[in-house]
């Protein structure tokens, strides 16, 4: 039934879902503390580009919330409208790339729902956060530049620009950062040119700082050297040591591991049990697409296992003709993935 609908009834879902019971806004404090301050001024004074800053970070989340608080200054679902409507998007997203990457109809409803679902879709849906919005539109960027190195189509580039641009203004170096580490992978997996690499990471460069500069030349016009400071400080000094001169540097990065499988409740055990399957591995390396698609994170273990357990078959070493028939009668692969 939910067929003839696409991911309309999914992202219904999750809007309900996130916006229930409509009051305990935010879930949690995030980062809606340091800029509803921001946001209340910008929409009583229109100063977009010069208005203050929450430690340089981008203006994205206040610059949204300013265009709806007038409506009621005192709500907090309106500020957090944004970015729930974030967490709607991304269930499309995923569900678009579901279909436009995979023949087999299954890929896209059950991604869509497995995020839906998920418990880091609710949370971060009902907590505003720089990093949400920032992850939404690359999860964009990555799926349609993966389009676009595996079609060719020029439209799929530039709207990945355009997707890493948005991205940028929630968090720059960040979004920037893993849109470059994702190019490189496909790159590799896909044996592209040197000069193809040099070009798009040079285009990703600068689409954001195009889109970041007037707004960061309207901060340093109001708040001069001390916003420029902070903004190099917290784009590339942050991730080595928080901004207190007697802050810790903490070194357990075995946490990023229990922050992904705690996210992904109620699916996590789904996920570790694909994980210690040697055949999965085995069968994952005889596929690029496969390759890129977890490199990106659109896809989680458990669906690529579903996809490939069947594929008996080296495909690398099978004309192409053949290729396509085993891949059609398989629903694991998609023109192009070679």
């Amino acid at each position: 039934m939910f067929r003839r609908f696409g991911w309309v009834p999914y992202g219904v879902f999750s809007f309900v879902v996130c916006s229930w019971p409509w009051v305990r806004f935010p879930l949690t404090d995030g980062d809606i503390a340091h800029w509803v301050g921001i946001a209340k001024q910008i929409s009583l004074h229109h100063n977009f580009l010069s208005s203050a800053h929450d430690q340089a970070h981008g203006p994205l989340l206040a610059w949204t919330a300013a265009l709806w608080v007038w409506i009621n200054p005192d709500a907090f679902y309106l500020y957090n409208l944004f970015n729930l409507l974030c967490g709607v998007l991304a269930v499309g997203t995923i569900y678009y790339f579901g279909r436009r990457l995979w023949p087999a109809t299954q890929v896209a409803p059950l991604a869509a729902c497995l995020l839906a679902t998920s418990l880091v879709h609710v949370y971060l849906s009902r907590t505003p956060m720089y990093d949400w919005p920032a992850a939404v539109f690359y999860f964009l960027f990555g799926g349609l530049y993966l389009l676009y190195v595996r079609d060719g189509r020029r439209l799929d580039g530039c709207l990945a620009m355009a997707a890493i641009a948005v991205a940028s203004l929630a968090r720059f170096s960040m979004s920037v950062g893993l849109a470059g580490i994702f190019m490189i992978c496909c790159s590799l997996i896909y044996r592209r040119c040197w000069w193809q690499l040099l070009r798009d990471g040079a285009l990703i460069w600068a689409v954001a700082i195009a889109v970041n500069a007037p707004w960061l030349w309207g901060q340093i016009q109001a708040h001069g050297q001390v916003f420029w400071d902070t903004f190099v400080y917290d784009n590339f000094g942050r991730y080595f040591k928080e901004p207190q001169t007697d802050a810790p540097v903490h070194r357990d990065y075995y946490g990023f591991l229990l922050y992904t499988l705690v996210a992904m409740l109620p699916h996590s055990f789904s996920f570790l049990a694909v994980l210690w399957q040697k055949a999965f591995w085995q069968r994952l390396r005889q596929d690029r697409l496969t390759q890129a698609l977890l490199a990106r994170g659109w896809l989680k273990l458990e669906d690529v296992d579903r996809l490939l357990r069947d594929q008996v078959l080296p495909l690398d070493n099978v004309p192409v003709l053949a290729r396509y028939e085993i891949r059609g009668r398989l629903g694991e692969g998609a023109a192009g993935t070679d």
